[in-house]
Parts: C-alpha cells; structure tokens; sequence
C-alpha cells in the first residue's frame, strides 16, 4: 500500500499533471494554472492537522486520526501567483474518507491563518487556498461530500447559518468528459473508472490512443489497479 501511496504521490508531483487536475476542475480544462508558474510549497503545516483532530477524553488519536499522518504524506501543496493549492491523494477504501470535508477545512483555515501572521500588515492581502481530492479508486465514492453528512439529527434551520460547500472531489467514475484532460492524467482516471466492467476495458486496453501511455501514468495504473501493463 504504501508503495503505491509513494507512486501516485510522485505522479501528482509533477507540475504538469497537478495542473492537469485543477484545470479540469476549476477551469472546465481551460489552462489557466500554468504548470511552469507552479513552486513546490513547504508541507510541514499540515503536521499541525492532527493536533485539531485528537480524542478530547484522552488526547490520544482514534484509529481513525492515526491514519492521518499517512493520508498527509500522500498530499501535494504547490503554490504560484493567485492560489495555494492543495492536493489530497486518496488511494484506499477506509474511514479516513468520512473526515475529509474536516480536513479540508481545517488546512485552508490553518494556511489563513499562518498567511496573516506572516503578513507585515493586516492591509495586506491573503492568497487564496484551493483543495483539490482526487480518488484513486474504481469504486464509486461513498463518503460525505459536505460537513452536514457527517452532523446528527440537527434542525434544519440551524444548517441554513453553516457554511456547508462540498468537498471539491475527482471520482473516476462520476467523470463524464475525459477530453477535458490535457495530459495522460486524463487516460488513467478513464481506465480507474471502467476497470471494474470486464468488456469495456477490454475494449479500451486495445485502443491504440492509450498503448501509447508514458512510464509515468503505466506505472500508475499498475499500482493502481494490478494490470501488469509492459513498461
């Protein structure tokens, strides 16, 4: 597991699949993060997250929060003119996938926060922090997309005071426009997504637009989804 973790960190780690992903994204697939303009940002604040999400009985993590650690290694964080962005690798079905809307909103607050103490003076203005998951799975997504889903019963009056946008999250299989992809990133998110339907990925491995991946996005898909592509 941990070896795949590394594989698809790597991957995103490269400027031009990381702004590959935010484009689709944020963009529709118009190249507006440019991936020479992104700089590789200093990931030691999200050591910080797992303070925020301690046991508060004993202060000792659950079973949950000790994957924390793990999940916060598999991140990206890279950073240009406009915006901070963010990058959560999510490769395994667990429960760590029920708290990602805490996570978010914990890292984009704890950036805030650290962006105003650096800050000379409070006229100065803050960088926007985008969050970006993507899921590396062929199954479909069953977590929370908004913090309500993981509230109890609560009034609904109440939730119309909380601010409750989704989680910004890729699921392979909720994909309907692969062309929108301008890199390889896009032919590994399609094969993720029909991996688990026998005929069409059979069809697709013989497609001569996706014998021609890169070393890069094969490996990826063998980690992924153990299809021992030739490399």
């Amino acid at each position: 597991m941990k070896q795949k973790d590394t594989i698809i960190k790597n991957y995103m780690s490269n400027p031009e699949y990381f702004a590959d992903a935010f484009n689709y994204y944020l963009f529709d697939g118009e190249q507006i993060v440019r991936p020479e303009k992104l700089v590789e940002k200093d990931n030691s604040e999200l050591k910080l997250i797992p303070l925020f999400m301690t046991d508060s009985n004993d202060n000792d993590p659950d079973e949950t929060t000790q994957e924390l650690p793990d999940l916060l290694k598999q991140c990206v964080l890279k950073k240009d003119e406009q915006a901070t962005y963010f990058l959560l690798n999510i490769s395994h079905q667990s429960d760590i996938i029920y708290i990602i809307p805490v996570i978010s909103r914990i890292y984009d607050a704890l950036n805030y926060q650290l962006q105003q103490i650096q800050n000379k003076t409070m006229q100065q203005k803050l960088k926007p922090v985008v969050t970006l998951a993507i899921y590396w799975s062929s199954k479909k997504w069953d977590g929370p997309l908004n913090l309500s889903d993981i509230f109890g019963e609560i009034d609904k009056t109440i939730l119309e005071f909380i601010t409750d946008n989704p989680i910004n999250l890729i699921v392979p299989k909720e994909i309907k426009d692969f062309e929108k992809f301008r890199t390889d990133l896009g032919k590994v998110l399609k094969y993720l997504s029909i991996a688990d339907q026998k005929e069409q990925y059979q069809k697709l491995s013989q497609d001569n637009n996706f014998q021609t991946l890169n070393f890069e996005s094969a490996e990826v898909l063998n980690a992924c989804i153990d299809i021992n592509i030739n490399i």
